[in-house]
C-alpha cells in the first residue's frame, strides 16, 4: 500500500497560499493526508501517517480549508509542529521518523520564508526568515551525523521562530506561552547534558517571559494556574542539580498545555 502524503504537498510550492490554523493556540498539527501521486516511490511518508495519533488533534476549521483573515499561515504552523515532532523523534534516537519530518519541513519552512519574504515584508520578518533558513540547515547537518543534543536543540529552536513567524498573525494563545513552552524543552536537554549555564540562562529567559504573560493569565480569571507557574519558578531558582532542573521542566511541559487552555477557553466563551 502506497503511503498518503500530506494536503499541503502542492501548496509547498506555493508560499503565498495560506491554510487556517493556530500557531501558538494549540501547537497541534495541520497536516493531512490525501492519496500519494501514481508512480511516486521516493517521496517519504507524511508526517499525518506516521504520527497517526495526532489525526484526532486536528483544527477542526482547517478541515474546511477556509481560512480566516488574520489567522497564522499554515505553513507557519506546520514549521513549528515538524519542529516539535522532530525534537520528539530525536530525544529518542529515532531517526527515521526524524528525516522524515525534516523532508516535510524543508517544504513548509520555504513556504514560510515566502510569506514574509515579499517587497513590503519589515525587516525583523526578513531577519526571522533568514534564521529560519539557516536554523533548518543546521537541523539538517545534525540529524545526519544523528546528533542528539544537536538536533534536539536545533529543532527546539526552530519551533520558536516558528512562534516569532505567527506572533503578528491573529491567535489564540499568547506568544509568551509557545516560549515557555521552549525553555521547557531547552531545559531538558540542558538537564540532560548537565549544561548548568544554559539552564541557568533558560530559567531567567523564562522569568523575563512569565513576567509579560502572568497579568494576561490573571484576567482570565486563572489565579491558581497563576500562582502554580510561580511555584515553578521558585522551585527552578532554588535548583542547585540537573536532576532538579529536569523535574522542572517536566513540570512546565504540564503548566503549558493547562495554559494553553486557559486561552483556548476564554476564546470560545468569548
Amino acid at each position: 500500500m502506497q503511503q498518503s502524503a500530506p494536503n499541503h504537498q502542492d501548496l509547498y510550492r506555493r508560499p503565498t497560499f495560506g491554510l487556517l490554523a493556530l500557531l501558538l493556540a494549540t501547537g497541534l498539527s495541520s497536516v493531512r493526508c490525501r492519496g500519494q501521486q501514481s508512480g511516486s516511490t521516493t517521496t517519504p511518508t507524511s508526517p499525518a501517517a506516521i504520527h497517526a495519533k495526532d489525526d484526532t488533534k486536528l483544527n477542526v476549521r482547517s478541515q474546511t480549508n477556509t481560512p480566516a483573515v488574520g489567522d497564522v499561515p499554515w505553513a507557519i504552523t506546520d514549521v513549528g509542529q515538524l519542529g516539535q515532532n522532530i525534537y520528539e523523534a530525536a530525544q529518542q534516537d529515532n531517526w527515521d521518523r526524524a528525516g522524515n519530518d525534516f523532508y516535510w519541513l524543508n517544504r513548509a519552512s520555504a513556504a514560510a520564508r515566502g510569506t514574509v519574504a515579499g517587497p513590503m515584508a519589515d525587516q525583523r520578518a526578513k531577519a526571522v526568515g533568514t534564521d529560519l533558513y539557516t536554523s533548518v540547515a543546521a537541523l539538517g547537518q545534525a540529524i545526519r551525523a544523528k546528533d542528539k543534543t544537536g538536533a534536539m536543540l536545533d529543532a527546539n529552536k526552530i519551533t520558536l521562530v516558528a512562534a516569532a513567524l505567527g506572533a503578528p498573525y491573529a491567535h489564540q494563545v499568547p506568544y509568551e506561552v509557545s516560549c515557555l513552552d521552549y525553555d521547557g524543552r531547552q531545559m531538558q536537554v540542558y538537564a540532560a547534558t548537565k549544561d548548568m549555564e544554559g539552564l541557568q540562562a533558560t530559567l531567567r529567559d523564562m522569568e523575563a517571559k512569565w513576567l509579560k504573560l502572568r497579568p494576561r493569565v490573571v484576567e482570565d480569571q486563572a489565579g491558581a494556574e497563576a500562582k502554580r507557574f510561580d511555584a515553578i519558578l521558585t522551585l527552578a531558582r532554588a535548583a542547585m542539580t540537573p536532576q532538579q532542573y529536569a523535574a522542572v521542566a517536566q513540570q512546565t511541559e504540564r503548566e503549558v498545555d493547562v495554559l494553553q487552555g486557559v486561552f483556548l477557553a476564554h476564546r470560545s466563551l468569548g
